[in-house]
């Protein structure tokens, strides 16, 4: 299987994870889905994210950390909102976290 296949496949599958552990956050804890979005991310930073996508996925991991507190003060929704815009952060963390070690390993390899 191809390394970018499998990189794509992790990211879905974390951002859809991701998505369910913040609706279910609003209900109750899930810490071991967490535990696999932090894996998926792992996954998805190594083998998905190239030269050309990592400032797009630094500039999407700030933009959403920096908004996602913000969202609590819409009426209704904001509190959904802010718990699977977290979810997807604790799931892009790591994906960043790992293309920016793979991007320094490759730039100081030579």
């Amino acid at each position: 299987m191809d390394n970018k296949l499998i990189g794509r496949w992790a990211h879905i599958m974390g951002a859809i994870i991701a998505i369910i552990v913040g609706l279910e956050e609003c209900l109750q804890s899930v810490q071991f889905l967490t535990w696999v979005v932090i894996l998926l991310g792992v996954v998805a930073g190594l083998f998905s994210v190239t030269d050309e996508s990592f400032t797009r996925k630094v500039i999407l991991y700030l933009g959403l950390v920096a908004t996602q507190d913000a969202l609590l003060n819409l009426v209704g929704i904001g509190e959904i909102l802010t718990a699977v815009i977290s979810a997807y952060v604790i799931f892009l963390g790591p994906v960043v976290l790992t293309a920016s070690l793979k991007a320094g390993y490759k730039m100081y390899r030579g």
